[in-house]
């Protein structure tokens, strides 16, 4: 399914685009009516190709944009966002997922399963991390194969309990670097025979993963729903 706009107007019926010579909001930096969109500018800050894809999908700015007096189509944008997401959910409906829920199971859990993937390669394993909020951090050795792919391709996933959690992946230095002291402190508390073992060995290194997107599949009144966290 073809995204035509971040909004959810459907360009292929505009009568601007040929009027105007407009080829839609997703592929020009400044639209025609004006120097800025604010739904284009939002949509966009936030990594979104579309209103639906946003965890507050409808939002008053959309809602009201639909519903203008002049500008308005009596909420047909916003339903074409919700085919556009629902397509990409596999015709699943969607619901917010809340970030504390994810630093919970984080906090929890003593280990997350970790993939990484470079030259058409995948492969995964359990780290001991601990969180600080939506920030992942582990130690590891700097030349095995999961930093190699690191160092390759940053674009990472883990997960937690049933949370499929997406990410990207930093190499901070050793960990008794000083501006590591904070990982020392805390790796330390949530596995202190790990941190004697093996933190001050000199080919350590500290991977930090900012969470990106996070996915888990519920059941609410009976019926499948995808709980969808975008940060």
């Amino acid at each position: 399914m073809m995204i035509e706009s971040r909004c959810g107007i459907m360009c292929s019926q505009c009568e601007y685009q040929e009027k105007m010579n407009c080829e839609g909001c997703t592929k020009i930096d400044k639209p025609f009516w004006g120097e800025s969109c604010a739904i284009k500018t939002c949509c966009e800050s936030q990594g979104h190709e579309h209103c639906g894809q946003c965890p507050e999908f409808p939002c008053n700015i959309l809602t009201d944009f639909s519903y203008d007096k002049e500008q308005g189509d009596n909420r047909k944008r916003i339903e074409n966002c919700r085919s556009w997401a629902n397509y990409e959910n596999h015709g699943i409906a969607a619901c917010e997922l809340k970030p504390e829920e994810v630093i919970s199971a984080l906090d929890k859990e003593t280990t997350i399963i970790l993939a990484t993937c470079a030259d058409n390669r995948v492969t995964i394993r359990p780290m001991s991390h601990f969180n600080d909020g939506l920030s992942v951090y582990f130690q590891t050795g700097e030349h095995y194969l999961k930093t190699q792919q690191i160092r390759a391709n940053p674009n990472v996933a883990i997960s937690v309990g049933t949370y499929e959690i997406e990410g990207q992946a930093e190499i901070i230095g050793h960990p008794m670097d000083e501006k590591n002291q904070f990982f020392i402190e805390k790796y330390k508390k949530k596995h202190p025979n790990y941190t004697e073992r093996y933190s001050a060995l000199p080919n350590q290194v500290v991977v930090k993963i900012v969470i990106k997107l996070v996915r888990q599949w519920r059941y609410i009144d009976g019926e499948p729903v995808i709980a969808i966290g975008r940060f």
